[in-house]
């Protein structure tokens, strides 16, 4: 039998890999190996990159979070702002400093527009463009 309910603890896991360079150049993508690739067809020389891989967990959205988001940006043609609301309604915790944490909406807002657009444009992908 099919199961048609969202679990209480069921998760979404986005793994994502950040290089930054001394000039303070940023590129963000799925995977450190995709993210080495990219980063070879714009740059000769990668090793002037650090890189880091990271991960953010978001609670899988019943129906009720999604009416809850969608009731929050329902007037809004910002796609930034959607994204937003989307993070924060389901954003469970985070390891972006070397220790899973909980997150907390003052950190998002904070976040690098493009490791926003990171997790975001993947977290949409998850939740298959419910809202």
């Amino acid at each position: 039998m099919q199961n048609l309910f969202i679990g209480e603890n069921e998760e979404i896991v986005i793994k994502f890999s950040v290089a930054t360079n001394k000039e303070g150049s940023m590129f963000c993508d799925l995977n450190e190996e995709s993210l080495k690739e990219s980063l070879k067809e714009i740059e000769k020389d990668i090793e002037n990159y650090t890189i880091g891989n990271y991960e953010v967990v978001f609670k899988k959205p019943s129906f009720k979070d999604i009416k809850e988001i969608y009731n929050k940006v329902y007037n809004s043609d910002n796609p930034v702002e959607i994204r937003y609301n989307k993070i924060v309604a389901l954003i469970k915790n985070w390891d972006l400093r070397g220790k899973k944490e909980e997150s907390k909406e003052e950190e998002v807002r904070r976040l690098h527009p493009l490791i926003a657009e990171c997790i975001g444009i993947q977290l949409d992908a998850e939740i298959d463009g419910v809202i």
